[in-house]
């Protein structure tokens, strides 16, 4: 019972040393929990182990420690839904060394119990689960916990063999040789019900009820498909500082404009003699509000824009005004960018009649993407007033 103690605590504790160790020296990626997960036929891969394990049943005791030693294979396919969970189906085939006390009716002192098991494990990456996604990562911990139905080839006293369900623990150390290839080291226990040692005699305690197997497997896996996850694709926020540099030019221009077409009105005003009434924006020029990338919402600078733009408009009552909308040609579908173009002109014509202009005076209307009126093509996101 010691001596189980003693490698249970040994297992646990070497995944929690080695991410301390990995938690030093692995340099974390930007968005690193962010991925896109791939086809059902990626991130696949085959491998085997083979090691040695131990039993721990009712009277394993009676044996040396050294004699306790009996082989074990394990060949697998596993697959990775996403870096932090996956499934591996496993097939075992081993067998462990069974003592009895001599002059029992068992009629041996020892006795090597071959079988095999199916189980499902189900996997966890902690390394990608606390420390984020890591495709260039070296070594990785990965604990399961598996069932499945193991089957004992060799009879027991009553000639007859045994099926039972059967749990897996382990953990599974991880080392990248390659985009290929991996290293695993994997210590686990298995355990099932007690009749596995062919004896249901023993008062060991614990080893009453269950049998224990823990094991120390190495092996190699190779991975097939694509291998790795990529990164989450990040969505513009927006244009460029150049590209914004243009935009202000040309709010600049178009305010120059306006504050001479101003100057030209308080000059006509300020005539002694008036033939005719003079319209005010006779003259109006077309006023361009900018959007960002995929928004119809418009900006705190373009609110004022629209609110010069609203006084002028109510200067002329009699006249309609066109607000149309656009969109980049080089984003997005053409449907996309039409029911786009209509919402960024529906939000000025919007916000022009909450300035106070007349609904009756506005023509609203939607292009969809261009690509002709600006260059830059970034900058066709835009509403025309006219």
């Amino acid at each position: 019972m010691k001596k189980f103690t003693k490698l249970a605590l040994l297992m646990i504790a070497i995944p929690f040393c080695l991410v301390a160790q990995e938690q030093q020296e692995t340099v974390l990626l930007p968005n690193k929990y962010q991925v896109m997960t791939n086809k059902f036929s990626d991130n696949w891969s085959v491998g085997g182990n083979i090691g040695a394990q131990m039993m721990f049943g009712d009277q394993d005791g009676l044996g040396d420690f050294g004699e306790r030693f009996a082989p074990v294979l394990d060949i697998y396919a596993a697959k990775w839904f996403t870096p932090g969970l996956g499934l591996r189906t496993t097939f075992s085939l081993g067998c462990v060394k069974d003592f009895k006390a001599a002059g029992t009716n068992f009629g041996y002192a020892d006795k090597s119990v071959g079988y095999f098991t199916v189980h499902e494990d189900i996997m966890f990456n902690i390394s990608n689960m606390l420390y984020g996604y890591n495709p260039d990562r070296k070594l990785s911990i990965i604990p399961y916990l598996g069932f499945g139905i193991e089957h004992t080839t060799t009879d027991d006293m009553a000639g007859s063999n045994h099926t039972n369900f059967v749990t897996y623990l382990g953990v599974i150390h991880t080392f990248s040789l390659s985009d290929k290839w991996d290293l695993n080291i994997e210590p686990s226990v298995m355990m099932l019900k007690d009749n596995f040692d062919l004896d249901q005699t023993g008062t060991n305690g614990l080893f009453k009820s269950i049998d224990f197997v823990p094991a120390l497997k190495v092996g190699v896996a190779y991975k097939f498909g694509l291998s790795r996850f990529a990164k989450a694709a990040t969505v513009p926020s927006g244009i460029s500082e150049a590209e914004m540099t243009a935009v202000q030019e040309r709010l600049n221009e178009q305010l120059a404009k306006n504050n001479q077409l101003e100057n030209d009105l308080i000059a006509e005003q300020n005539k002694p003699k008036t033939v005719k009434e003079v319209v005010s924006n006779e003259n109006l020029a077309a006023r361009t509000i900018f959007f960002a990338f995929g928004k119809s919402s418009i900006s705190v600078r373009e609110k004022l824009n629209i609110k010069f733009t609203a006084e002028q408009i109510q200067n002329t009552p009699n006249k309609k005004f066109t607000v149309t909308g656009y969109a980049d040609k080089g984003t997005g579908s053409e449907a996309y960018n039409q029911k786009l173009s209509e919402r960024r002109a529906n939000a000025v014509a919007q916000l022009l009649v909450a300035y106070g202009v007349n609904e009756d005076q506005l023509v609203v209307s939607g292009q969809g993407g261009v690509d002709e009126m600006f260059k830059p093509y970034l900058l066709n996101r835009v509403v025309v007033i006219k």
